[in-house]
């Protein structure tokens, strides 16, 4: 009955209702073909992250052909059903007292969970609805939930009040039954689109950071996940959503998979499970072997310290985790002093290795942050006497500061495969520089699989291949080193070097294998078609 009720609540514009028609272009989605859980999820990125960016004034414009009906009213999810509608253009907000006065724009994921007015996801039109100010504004930041017991009722039937959703029991707003599989659909797109981006948002906001699980993979928390793909389920893709895919198609270029293939969703948050792993979901995949998984918040574990020099030492804070300082009464200490990992056997059959950790830096300027790890060193000896490979020297890490943690995930350690590793942190100070550093959740595991050595699906390294102009790109968080194109048979059909584009246009038509590799020693490689 929903469904049926959205079909005949009313028609969209012309040229919207023409443009619902179109659809997909022929090959738009053929990068993500055979892929399943993260990596058809990080192909689908590929797909549609490179898109035109509006500007925050044209999305009133935008709005008349994406939004509206043919009567000239507004189509808001938020007072859909009320006894008041919108006309566009004339009552745009302004101002607002009560619901009713004006309609504005409303980012259905809230801007303050991504960090503000950040391009382009602050003028991304597959999330930002025209809705009703007052509505809005009630609604502020608030998650979407579903409500135990409402504290404020809209004129259509939202609510805001305490989550019944799930472990989580803060406020958030729950829209009518009508649309919650729209704002599902709609989150599924951000956590694609931005994939890149998502997991360094989880503590910007604390509504942000009841959301957003600080991964890149599931990026959710288990109970959004849950919820979202129930909503997904419950209400699916209407007319409605259709046509507003075409008509964002039409301004920005590109498209929300899971209005065009409504199975993405489950393929890539069911196959996956809710653990959050960011280890991709290859269908050879055993499950990942963890080595050491250690929050440093409540005790050492299976880690140890060693004062190599100075008056400071790693201690434990049951907020921030490892966390150590060489100031101290006004004076800044010189300070060597070091976190330590166990020993651990790498099975020679795995096919990644892989580093996980949190961290930040504080008050000082230096780069105290060191990760080192090493086949040499002897539990509970003097590490400064072992032999130790610097891995943040191959390429920046994120850097955290102001208390803020950075993610630093699935670093590859795939040169220790085979054989037995130990990875340490090490903290050196001045008497001029004697930062304060936090490090927690520190994981190390392997990953088993039969398939092509490649990079993780949500590393870094990434091959993105758009078929319909035959371009090919390459990203890393670091240098990229060599990028070459073969044939099936494994010949070398073009040599891009460390190119991280390039048009393949003058390739003859076939099949090609094209291999990535960045300076941390990752490789990616992904089957092309060159029509």
């Amino acid at each position: 009955m929903l469904k049926l009720k959205r079909l005949l609540a009313a028609t969209l514009t012309a040229g919207t209702a023409a443009m619902a028609m179109a659809g997909a272009p022929d090959g738009y989605y053929q990068a993500a073909e055979g892929k399943t859980g993260y990596e058809l999820k990080t192909a689908l990125c590929g797909i549609i992250r490179n898109h035109t960016q509006l500007s925050y004034s044209a999305l009133w414009t935008a709005y008349q052909t994406t939004d509206t009906r043919t009567d000239g009213t507004i189509w808001d999810m938020y007072s859909d059903g009320a006894s008041y509608t919108f006309s566009v253009g004339t009552d745009q907000c302004g101002t607002y007292a009560q619901e009713g006065d004006c309609y504005n724009r409303e980012h259905s994921f809230p801007k303050s969970w991504f960090g503000g007015d950040v391009s382009p996801m602050h003028t991304d039109l597959f999330h930002i609805y025209p809705t009703d100010g007052y509505v809005n504004g009630r609604r502020s930041n608030s998650p979407f939930g579903e409500v135990s017991t409402a504290s404020w009722t809209s004129l259509n039937g939202s609510k805001l009040g305490p989550n019944a959703t799930g472990s989580y029991t803060g406020t958030v707003f729950e829209p009518i039954d009508e649309y919650k599989g729209d704002f599902a659909r709609t989150y599924f797109y951000m956590a694609t689109c931005y994939e890149n981006e998502i997991a360094s948002w989880e503590k910007l906001s604390t509504d942000g950071d009841a959301v957003l699980n600080g991964t890149s993979g599931q990026a959710f928390e288990d109970w959004v996940v849950d919820m979202l793909l129930r909503w997904h389920k419950a209400d699916p893709v209407s007319d409605k959503e259709t046509a507003r895919n075409d008509a964002v198609y039409a301004l920005q270029g590109n498209r929300n998979p899971f209005i065009d293939h409504p199975e993405y969703a489950d393929s890539i948050w069911t196959a996956t499970g809710d653990s959050g792993d960011n280890s991709g979901d290859d269908d050879d995949d055993t499950d990942p072997l963890v080595l050491f998984d250690e929050a440093l918040t409540a005790g050492w574990g299976t880690f140890a310290t060693y004062d190599a020099g100075g008056s400071q030492n790693w201690y434990n804070d049951s907020k921030y985790g490892a966390k150590i300082s060489g100031y101290s009464s006004g004076t800044n200490y010189a300070n060597d002093d070091w976190l330590i990992s166990p020993t651990v056997s790498v099975d020679s059959e795995a096919s990644q290795l892989l580093l996980s950790f949190e961290h930040a830096l504080n008050y000082g300027t230096s780069a105290a942050i060191s990760v080192l790890a090493s086949t040499s060193y002897t539990a509970g000896t003097d590490p400064t006497a072992a032999a130790w490979d610097d891995i943040t020297a191959l390429c920046s890490l994120p850097q955290g500061t102001n208390w803020t943690y950075v993610s630093n995930t699935d670093i590859e350690l795939n040169q220790y495969i085979g054989r037995s590793v130990t990875i340490a942190f090490r903290y050196v100070s001045t008497t001029a520089d004697a930062p304060t550093w936090e490090v927690r959740n520190v994981q190390l595991r392997i990953i088993k699989s039969a398939g092509i050595d490649s990079a993780s699906a949500d590393s870094p390294l990434r091959i993105t291949w758009q078929p319909g102009i035959a371009q090919l790109s390459v990203g890393s968080d670091c240098a990229v080193t060599d990028v070459t194109v073969y044939t099936l048979g494994g010949k070398p059909a073009l040599t891009l070097g460390n190119a991280t584009g390039a048009s393949l246009a003058a390739l003859p038509q076939g099949v090609y294998v094209v291999r990535a590799v960045d300076a941390r020693g990752r490789i990616a490689a992904t089957k092309i078609v060159r029509q």
